[in-house]
């Protein structure tokens, strides 16, 4: 196994929003920050606008893809040594999450959820909203099924005893 050259980052994103003082706009903007150790910055991407959240996570994807690069065992094992996620929200979240993976496609042994359905779920532990339990399947990789003749639709989701995540996140007005 290769041994890093440096310790395995952590990644944290944020979001926020900004006020234009001339004409009263306001907007959304993600911030993500990565960092070696406490001190060390290997750098910031301000993205002004949520969306460009996906579009960088698909520049991503397809550049992993193109390059068929694949993690190494380090990388795998970073997972157990991240800190703790932000905001009790998100716990609940990764609990409710353990043993269940992203899929790719609706297909025989994927399972539907609902943002609603999640919600409706972790009610008695959490009170949570759709916005927050859509943005955390999201960056999980989570991805949406929709059928445009009113079939099924929902977060795609297909067991795998093995699925551990951890969502390393702060919101406005989340106590750090």
């Amino acid at each position: 196994m290769k041994k890093r050259m440096f310790p395995i980052p952590s990644v944290n994103i944020s979001m926020g929003s900004c006020t234009d003082e001339d004409d009263g706009r306001t907007w959304n903007y993600v911030t993500i920050d990565v960092m070696t150790g406490d001190y060390c910055s290997n750098g910031t991407i301000t993205l002004d606008d949520l969306d460009d959240l996906f579009l960088l996570r698909n520049a991503i994807d397809r550049y992993i893809s193109k390059n068929e690069l694949k993690p190494s065992d380090m990388t795998k094992k970073s997972k157990t040594q991240q800190p703790e996620p932000v905001c009790s929200d998100y716990t609940v979240i990764e609990g409710y999450l353990k043993g269940w993976a992203p899929a790719e496609k609706f297909e025989r042994g994927v399972f539907l959820k609902t943002t609603q359905d999640i919600v409706d779920d972790l009610q008695d532990m959490v009170d949570i909203d759709t916005t927050v339990v859509a943005y955390a399947m999201t960056l999980l990789g989570f991805k949406a099924h929709f059928s445009h003749d009113d079939g099924p639709h929902g977060w795609m989701m297909r067991e795998d005893p093995t699925a551990v995540h951890t969502i390393r996140i702060s919101l406005p007005g989340d106590e750090e």
